[in-house]
């Protein structure tokens, strides 16, 4: 399948760029694996301070276009939106892109309108190209991707321009076995240890069995850092309410000390510390 959609058309891609915008994408393999919450927290938590070679702050693009989180978990309504962003992408820059961005809790969100109707008129190959046009501007901070769950080859196209790969697993049995389709997918695509990071989401909860099993499969992908973490689902739903990530409503929480292990890791990375890669 990944061989049949890498054989298609693919969207144009941008031109090249040698030092634009550090792209980091997040995928849950799934959906409900609390990928979203993941990506705004890892957001916060990178725009409070973090030694990649970027500027300060953190940009997210929630890139799920018919049912965006971000905005909800903000509690926002952004007055722009992606679709503001698509007729212009030939002129895309950076003052254009910050005048559609919302800012709160620290990181600048753009995301797909909550108006439906509006939301379907972006088509997902213009996301792709999107992102394309992100990656080529200079002096933005790092660049978050929630990006969709759906593998076509809009998705495998943006995969191509990130400079790396979050992927959010859980322990439950379907993402359990939707953890395996992901990691023989990526292994095709040729994403190696240096682009990917697997992470655990709500280690430590009542599915030990199937968490044991989750991580005796990864462990087979020795190379691939794996990062535990701890389950805050009630305390991030809290959080959600009053539209702050959890990292700065506690920031001593077990919790926050989980992703700020995960924004460590991120810094050390080889290839990101020498900035972004060439589209």
């Amino acid at each position: 399948m990944v061989t049949k959609l890498e054989n298609e058309k693919r969207p144009p891609r941008a031109a090249e760029s040698s030092a634009g915008t550090l792209t980091i994408g997040v995928l849950g393999v799934k959906g409900g694996v609390g990928a979203s919450t993941f990506t705004l927290n890892l957001a916060a938590q990178l725009a409070a301070g973090n030694d990649l070679p970027v500027s300060p702050g953190c940009i997210i693009l929630d890139a799920n276009l018919q049912q965006p989180d971000l905005a909800l978990l903000l509690n926002l309504k952004p007055r722009f939106s992606v679709s503001d962003l698509i007729p212009r992408l030939n002129s895309l820059s950076v003052e254009l892109l910050s005048s559609c961005l919302t800012e709160s809790a620290g990181v600048s969100l753009l995301t797909a309108s909550d108006n439906i109707s509006e939301a379907l008129t972006v088509s997902p190959d213009a996301l792709s190209q999107l992102l394309g046009a992100i990656k080529t501007l200079k002096g933005l901070p790092v660049c978050l991707v929630d990006l969709p769950k759906t593998l076509d080859k809009n998705l495998l196209t943006m995969l191509d321009d990130l400079d790396h790969l979050i992927l959010v697993m859980e322990a439950t049995v379907p993402a359990l076995a939707a953890t395996g389709k992901w990691l023989s997918i990526l292994s095709d695509l040729g994403i190696d240890k240096d682009r990917l990071t697997l992470v655990l989401n709500r280690s430590g909860g009542k599915m030990k069995d199937v968490e044991k099993q989750l991580l005796n499969l990864t462990a087979k992908r020795q190379s691939h850092s794996l990062f535990k973490v701890v389950n805050a689902y009630e305390e991030a739903e809290n959080a959600a309410i009053e539209g702050l990530p959890l990292v700065l409503r506690n920031s001593r929480s077990a919790y926050a000390k989980s992703i700020a292990a995960v924004c460590r890791h991120l810094a050390e990375n080889p290839v990101l510390k020498e900035g972004p890669c060439r589209i």
